[in-house]
């Protein structure tokens, strides 16, 4: 999700916009995790690495399946989908006259490769 938040200007206010409904979600169900942050109420309890192979504890399963739920109760997945595919639709409208000349350049070559000698 990192990756995408780096490359998708949208992607932060999606997020945000199912802040409290993941809040509400996750601490119904018990957890005291604030927004889309149970990655990181994960790893403060459990820590960030266990030995290769080594499966997850149970609290740490069964709070990953709180959050996947919680996620799906919530369109989380949905949202951060439109943001992204909006911001990728936005770039490449932008960037079309620039695309376009580097397709033609492909073909060009293309062509170019399949003449004989």
């Amino acid at each position: 999700m990192l990756i995408l938040a780096s490359t998708s200007p949208s992607l932060g206010p999606a997020l945000e916009s199912k802040a409290d409904a993941m809040s509400s979600c996750m601490r119904s169900a018990g957890y005291a995790v604030t927004g889309v942050t149970a990655s990181a109420v994960a790893e403060k309890a459990f820590g960030a690495y266990r030995a290769p192979g080594a499966p997850p504890a149970a609290e740490e399963a069964e709070l990953a399946s709180q959050d996947a739920a919680c996620q799906d109760e919530v369109d989380l997945g949905d949202a951060t989908l439109d943001a992204f595919f909006s911001d990728q639709y936005r770039w490449i409208t932008d960037n079309a006259d620039r695309l376009r000349a580097a397709a033609g350049i492909v073909t060009r070559a293309a062509q170019a490769a399949s003449q004989p000698w």
